[in-house]
């Protein structure tokens, strides 16, 4: 590292008024994981050279993994005006489509994500966007967002639809060779939830489990994953790159822990590179790939009525994820209503989560609960927070009574859930993680049960944890549960007061349990496979009791 810090320093002295020295030294720089400075050298490219695209695209992109996200916007929209080329303009629409979601800019996102398909109809980054992006919509019905999926799996997987994939494990091995794919095993929350259970899972198998991650950043996240699997960074190879190196490896389970979220290589298992093919963690949806044999969940995520809007059989472990407790984390406190004579809601969900009808649901806990206010933190932008502010402003709702707070450490986010009775959850993509956090600090959420595994996320950890009073069948509900809730605050401290211990003693914090019920999950697909037959639905749930 200190070579190319050394390197770095001599081109720029060699050349300091070469805009393209310093957009090589800024990407140079951004492989190696120092985007601030990488972020510095392309400002310093564009002072030089003030038209020149690839330096406002690649500084839009360091920009929004730093959640600086309108400067973000106007570099890639600077960049659009400066390009001709059609597939460059694609790759730029999609890079404001993206801004445009995170800002929670849904409509315009997904505007910009059509006119990218319209240039280049088989992007499939801009495919797989445009269905994270639908995700949050809260206009779709659950057939139109199934169709979409469905579309897209038929468009990438139908020249594969007759290929035999390679059989590598042979005889009764009952652990068969297993790999992962993702961009997410760093600072994450796909790796937070993987991560209490991977020692486990990885620590009697005879064959090193294979990880390959397709981000070009990694961190002590990803340090901590090495250290127990063969790890190779593929975010360089193409995908049929990616896909012989699969079968070189000898994979015969390939779990996808991504689906259309970022930096994905969906196409990579439309090639079938591994025997059984299965998706976790990453995206609470179908692919639509058909060539995805399994979908991990379980069944509270993904009931019997939302497993026709799979084209994936489902296996139900006893929980989809494992949730480590924090170290030296702040102790629970008191319900804070007990003291302040009133109510405060809490939200710490992502901007693009934050919906129409999000909004109007968090306006109407406020309106019927008389004095409440509301914490809304973790937005990473002001044109978020100006979004949020204006939109219950327009409902009624004071500006007084809403609080923002900036994304913080976590000793400090968790110590926040001090101020806060009860979080509210997103419509129609539920919260994940923070439900975990809040619950483990002693706050419930409330929460629509919804039809499909998006909309099911908080509602899956609040049964799990014993809480079906906090989940509503229907927003229309919402009224007489906040009746009943706020009207006994010393039964909600109550629950504040056990739901540490609750947590702690549940499926959800059991990663042995659950990585024996993966293990033998994937031993059970194996066994399907290697005996010719299809894939079908199972629970492992009893079975890894």
């Amino acid at each position: 590292m200190a070579a190319a810090q050394g390197w770095w320093t001599a081109a720029l002295a060699q050349w300091p008024g070469n805009a393209a020295v310093c957009c090589a030294v800024a990407n140079a720089r951004v492989q190696a994981g120092f985007v601030d400075d990488a972020i510095a050298a392309y400002r310093k490219a564009l002072i030089l050279s003030p038209g020149l695209s690839s330096a406002n695209n690649n500084l839009g992109v360091a920009l929004r993994w730093k959640g600086q996200l309108a400067e973000s916007l106007r570099c890639f929209e600077s960049a659009l005006a400066d390009t001709v080329q059609s597939a460059k303009r694609a790759n730029l629409l999609v890079n404001i489509g993206n801004v445009l979601q995170e800002l929670g800019h849904l409509k315009a996102a997904q505007q910009s994500l059509r006119a990218a398909l319209s240039l280049e109809p088989d992007h499939p980054l801009a495919h797989s966007d445009l269905l994270f992006c639908l995700l949050h919509s809260d206009d779709l019905e659950p057939g139109q967002l199934f169709s979409y999926h469905s579309e897209f799996g038929e468009r990438f997987a139908s020249t594969n639809s007759g290929l035999t994939p390679p059989r590598f494990s042979t005889g009764p091995c009952p652990l068969p060779r297993v790999a992962f794919v993702s961009a997410d095993l760093r600072q994450h929350a796909v790796a937070m939830l993987l991560e209490p259970m991977w020692q486990a899972f990885v620590a009697n198998r005879a064959d090193p489990v294979h990880v390959y991650h397709t981000h070009q950043i990694e961190d002590q996240v990803s340090d901590r994953f090495k250290r127990h699997c063969v790890w190779r960074n593929v975010s360089k190879l193409s995908d049929a790159q990616l896909a012989q190196q699969i079968k070189d490896d000898r994979i015969d389970i390939l779990i996808d822990l991504s689906g259309h979220t970022a930096a994905n290589r969906l196409q990579v298992f439309a090639q079938k590179p591994a025997p059984v093919q299965m998706s976790w963690l990453g995206y609470p949806y179908t692919t639509g790939l058909r060539t995805i044999d399994y979908y991990i969940a379980d069944r509270f995520l993904v009931p019997p009525a939302s497993e026709a809007r799979f084209v994936e059989k489902i296996i139900r472990l006893p929980a989809a994820a494992a949730f480590k407790a924090p170290d030296g984390g702040p102790a629970v406190n008191s319900l804070p209503a007990l003291d302040a004579g009133r109510f405060t809601f809490g939200s710490f969900s992502r901007g693009a989560k934050i919906t129409d009808s999000t909004l109007r649901q968090w306006a109407r806990a406020l309106q019927v609960t008389a004095g409440s206010r509301l914490v809304v933190g973790g937005l990473t932008s002001q044109e978020s927070l100006n979004r949020v502010s204006e939109a219950l402003t327009t409902q009624g709702i004071e500006s007084h009574r809403i609080q923002f707070l900036a994304r913080l450490p976590l000793h400090s986010y968790l110590k926040t859930h001090h101020m806060i009775d009860l979080l509210l959850d997103s419509v129609p993509y539920g919260a994940g993680s923070t439900s975990l956090f809040a619950a483990w600090m002693g706050v419930p959420t409330l929460t629509n049960a919804g039809t499909d595994a998006h909309s099911r996320q908080t509602a899956a950890i609040m049964l799990h944890l014993g809480l079906g009073d906090f989940v509503l069948d229907a927003p229309a509900d919402q009224d007489d549960r906040l009746q009943a809730i706020t009207s006994a605050p010393q039964r909600l401290n109550q629950i504040r007061q056990s739901l540490r211990d609750t947590v702690n003693g549940s499926v959800v914090c059991n990663p042995p349990r659950l990585a024996e019920a993966l293990e033998s999950a994937l031993v059970l697909a194996w066994q399907r496979q290697t005996c010719g037959l299809p894939a079908a639905s199972f629970d492992v749930g009893e079975a890894a009791a």
